[in-house]
């Protein structure tokens, strides 16, 4: 997409307009071939995440046009690298950025509005609710803290949830909380598997019948719509309820009890099965034994104070 093509361009003025996500922002295939010409002024423009900003097709590469306004204010660009050694709101290094510009702003300029509109005119689909032309209304971003005169915002993440704070306008989230519905379920996990992150309800939902919950699937980073996420055979819940890893599809071949049966035979001969036997082993063996004697002991103490207690109330008498 390319917002701005024109071959010989003059006295033109392109000013306080965003252009965003474009291959090509402004192409100009040579300024005034004559000094007849007037130049053109470029200048309080924001290009914000565009692949080719600027392309001038020029012999010797350089334009003729002035990239700033009398007072010495250029453009925004999302991808200048400079730094502000002065601290005056205008880059020092790096320059002319993109060829052009000797004066670039370190911060969106303020965006088109209905009273001052750049010489493009409004667009078709211009919305007088969203001025910086971000497609976050100006009302959403008041509400969620954010800047409505800052096109650039739409694509940071403040709650750092992966989701872009557009992505947070188009689900209908909030922009400054992971977990919208506070499920215990990250909006995006929930977006990315086809849930709902404004409905807390399908937190206990188990929508592959695997015996976990929504929850409880992604707690075992699973799959909310697989029953059986390692493809072993054996449904994530029966694995987990028995100890074994549902992202590991080689524990199926394994005997977790020592029994001579694999762990996919148990699972299919007794699907239902609560919990595998731990293994039995010498150590558990003595520690039964050792069990044994010490409720034997109890018992005779028990009846040796019994009989001493009998004794004594017929010495008494």
């Amino acid at each position: 997409m390319m917002d701005f093509e024109e071959t010989y361009p003059s006295n033109n003025t392109i000013w306080k307009s965003n252009f965003i996500i474009n291959f090509i922002s402004i192409k100009i295939k040579s300024d005034s071939p004559t000094p007849l010409y007037p130049e053109n002024r470029i200048y309080l423009n924001n290009y914000i995440n565009n692949t080719f900003p600027v392309i001038i097709e020029r012999v010797d590469k350089q334009s003729r046009s002035i990239w700033n306004d009398s007072a010495g204010h250029g453009n925004y660009w999302s991808d200048y690298n400079g730094t502000d050694l002065n601290n005056d709101g205008i880059g020092d290094t790096n320059l002319p950025w993109h060829g052009v510009d000797w004066v670039p702003l370190m911060k969106p300029s303020p965006a088109i509005n209905d009273s001052n509109q750049s010489w493009l005119g409004k667009p078709p689909d211009y919305d007088p609710d969203d001025k910086d032309g971000d497609g976050l209304p100006d009302t959403w971003e008041k509400v969620h803290g954010l800047d409505p005169t800052d096109p650039s915002d739409a694509f940071k993440d403040p709650d750092n949830d992966g989701l872009s704070n557009t992505a947070e306008y188009e689900n209908n989230t909030d922009p400054i909380s992971d977990d919208t519905d506070d499920d215990y379920m990250k909006d995006k996990w929930e977006i990315d598997h086809g849930l709902d992150p404004t409905d807390p309800s399908d937190a206990h939902d188990d929508i592959d019948n695997d015996g976990l919950s929504n929850r409880a699937e992604i707690w075992n980073n699973t799959d909310p719509f697989s029953n059986d996420t390692d493809g072993d055979g054996i449904p994530d819940g029966w694995e987990i309820i028995n100890g074994l890893d549902p992202l590991n599809a080689s524990d199926a071949g394994g005997d977790l009890d020592n029994d001579g049966i694999s762990n996919l035979e148990e699972y299919r001969r007794n699907p239902n099965h609560v919990q595998l036997e731990a293994p039995v082993n010498e150590d558990r063996s003595w520690k039964g034994f050792t069990m044994l004697l010490f409720y034997i002991g109890a018992v005779v103490v028990a009846f040796l104070l019994l009989v001493i207690s009998i004794f004594t109330v017929k010495h008494r008498r």
